[in-house]
């Protein structure tokens, strides 16, 4: 059997909606999975680029190149065209490698700040409009608070945020604690931070001592996910 996966919607969307059905997979059929990874402004870059391939997945950019044919022939559908998870498997992000460059530049950054930090993540932009209809936002002081009553002597913090101006906010405040510029502004909606940046992001949070994310962000919860795989 070949599982036909289309995830859409932003980095995090597509790794869980990859990874669930890949469990699923690998627990009944153990066959292969074809991805089409199509770019677009929610994520707008390729998943080999910056990841290690996963046993048995083929990504694809479109559902018409030689690979996919080669792969997928004749009359074919979908297996799942979205961005939700399959309900029944829990998406292992200990399936997701990190490219030699990727991790040489995590890595860096880690030793920058002595491997000795706590992070937060800030979802603003696109996420914040909406989570406030919900009632359920989060204003800069919880973060705040996080850091005040949990910041140990001589710890650093890294803040990842897809808004500058609330960057600043905590640079200004935490000034040399947090060692890094805000990521160089990309001209795209709905995010301003390109997908290299991001994963960087994402790894830095995940491997921090420390950390507090946003509220029913797909991103904060893939950082606590793999903060669990680290772990074990």
């Amino acid at each position: 059997m070949v599982y036909i996966i289309r995830p859409t919607s932003g980095l995090c969307n597509r790794l869980r909606v990859i990874l669930s059905y890949y469990e699923k997979m690998i627990k009944t059929t153990n066959e292969t999975m074809v991805v089409v990874w199509q770019t677009d402004n929610h994520c707008p870059g390729f998943f080999t680029d910056y990841f290690e391939n996963i046993p048995n997945v083929h990504f694809n950019k479109n559902c018409w190149d030689a690979n996919f044919k080669k792969i997928v022939k004749g009359e074919w559908k979908y297996t799942y065209n979205g961005c939700y998870q399959e309900p029944n498997y829990k998406p292992d992000y200990s399936h997701l490698k990190l490219l030699p460059h990727m991790k040489e530049i995590i890595d860096d950054k880690k030793k920058k700040l002595n491997n000795n930090y706590i992070a937060v993540h800030i979802r603003r932009t696109d996420h914040a409009k909406w989570i406030k209809t919900k009632g359920k936002y989060e204003d800069d002081n919880l973060f705040f608070k996080f850091i005040d009553e949990n910041i140990k002597e001589n710890q650093n913090i890294y803040v990842a945020t897809d808004c500058l101006k609330t960057y600043a906010k905590f640079k200004d405040k935490y000034k040399d604690k947090i060692k890094f510029e805000f990521h160089k502004i990309e001209n795209r909606w709905p995010t301003v931070t390109s997908l290299k940046d991001a994963i960087i992001d994402l790894f830095m949070c995940a491997n921090a001592n420390n950390f507090r994310g946003t509220y029913y962000s797909s991103y904060s919860g893939a950082i606590e996910s793999i903060r669990k795989t680290l772990i074990k």
